[in-house]
């Protein structure tokens, strides 16, 4: 089906921000400064994993989020 991939992603964003809206108040600010970061972090390392066309696979940007989840972590530990 075209577009099927356009309705799932409104889907995911619709939904993700109601649970945002529903966890507004159980979400610290240091939490939220860490998950802005982490997602930055992560698209930033998706970004740097699209120059190399030959290594676009979902698979490989696994790790970029793993790194981007750490660096949240360590960084919130820190601050």
């Amino acid at each position: 089906m075209v577009g099927l991939g356009t309705l799932i992603n409104v889907a995911c964003i619709v939904a993700g921000g109601l649970v945002g809206l529903l966890c507004r108040g159980a979400i610290t600010q240091r939490l939220q400064q860490a998950l802005l970061r982490s997602c930055g972090v992560a698209v930033m390392f998706v970004g740097v994993n699209l120059i190399w066309p030959r290594t676009f696979k979902p698979a490989n940007m696994l790790p970029s989020v793993v790194i981007a989840v750490v660096y949240a972590l360590i960084a919130q530990a820190v601050a």
